[in-house]
């Protein structure tokens, strides 16, 4: 594996987990307020 793929692969990764923790996120800030 050459260095580049490899960062861009990480890069790739960690965009993807930024996006599920942020959803999950505005989904229990949704779920908070349908408590309250």
């Amino acid at each position: 594996m050459e260095k580049g793929v490899l960062d861009m692969l990480t890069i790739v990764k960690r965009k993807h987990i930024a996006k599920k923790g942020a959803a999950f996120v505005q989904q229990t800030i949704k779920q908070k307020r349908d408590t309250i």
